[in-house]
């Protein structure tokens, strides 16, 4: 093996081992807002960098929660959920909706939470508050995407907007 292959060979290797050894250099949430018609249910879906969430509980004065370990912390659901629902806050036609908390995913670097608002018969506007993370890190994006009656829009939210409305 020549030198120039042995060189390209260890930078191969380090680029392959960088995502699990190296911080994510860009900081983002995606939400989305599904409204299922029939069912008159909106579910929420929100994904964040799994080290970034732990940070944010572990500022609020929470415990680490080492998730996705075999060590994870025995009320890591709680803490998860009590994080994201101090920082997200949905309104619909002007009611101020609760979002439940049903469950939490493992999703690579992320960890993936499903939430749900029943009881909702017609959406034509959606209020949103969004600060996920964005008490720690100045450059949070917080995405939020909708799908709603067939139709898909977005908002892109961070420290400085972290409030914003679209319409149906």
């Amino acid at each position: 093996m020549t030198r120039y292959n042995r060189t390209l060979a260890i930078g191969v290797i380090l680029m392959a081992l960088a995502p699990s050894v190296i911080a994510h250099e860009f900081f983002v949430s995606i939400s989305k807002v599904k409204w299922v018609t029939e069912q008159q249910v909106v579910t929420v879906s929100v994904r964040v960098f799994t080290d970034n969430l732990q940070d944010g509980v572990v500022n609020m004065g929470g415990p680490q929660l080492n998730l996705w370990t075999d060590n994870v912390h025995d009320d890591a659901s709680e803490w998860v959920s009590r994080y994201i629902l101090s920082k997200l806050d949905l309104t619909i036609d002007g009611v101020e909706c609760s979002l439940q908390f049903q469950t939490m995913a493992d999703a690579l670097d992320a960890t993936a939470c499903l939430f749900h608002i029943k009881e909702i018969a017609a959406i034509e506007t959606v209020k949103v508050r969004n600060e996920i993370l964005t008490e720690l890190i100045d450059d949070q994006a917080n995405i939020v995407r909708f799908d709603i009656a067939g139709q898909k829009k977005f908002l892109n939210l961070n420290k400085k907007l972290s409030r914003d409305t679209v319409q149906f």
